[in-house]
């Protein structure tokens, strides 16, 4: 637990090399602090979550193969037991999946030279 530093009739506590004003439990009083306090994570947002997994070598490939796949998906359809649907999402998943599988399988990773 942290030390509660008592001074001026008011508890604070160090976070962050800043002193947060709080009860004599150690709770924040400002509401600001209470909300960051009950968070386990550090504030990183989802779109860093998504941008670091995006450059990736497999992100790469599978965003790529996606592409592709939606590029040649778009110009066909499928078409099934009287019923059809454009064919871009479904080829572009296919394309995405070969591209992280042929990352996967050509990539240069360290693990496979030790």
């Amino acid at each position: 637990m942290a030390k509660l530093i008592y001074e001026n009739g008011r508890f604070y506590k160090r976070r962050n090399g800043k002193l947060i004003q709080v009860n004599k439990y150690g709770i924040p009083t400002n509401k600001a602090d209470q909300i960051s306090s009950t968070t386990k994570k550090d504030e990183t947002s989802l779109v860093e979550e998504v941008v670091g997994v995006a450059t990736t070598k497999e992100g790469i490939g599978t965003i790529g193969g996606a592409a592709v796949g939606g590029w040649f998906g778009s110009s066909m359809g499928i078409v099934a037991l009287g019923t059809g649907i454009a064919g871009t999402l479904p080829v572009a998943i296919v394309g995405g999946v070969v591209g992280f599988l042929m990352v996967k399988a050509f990539g240069d990773d360290d693990k496979k030279k030790k």
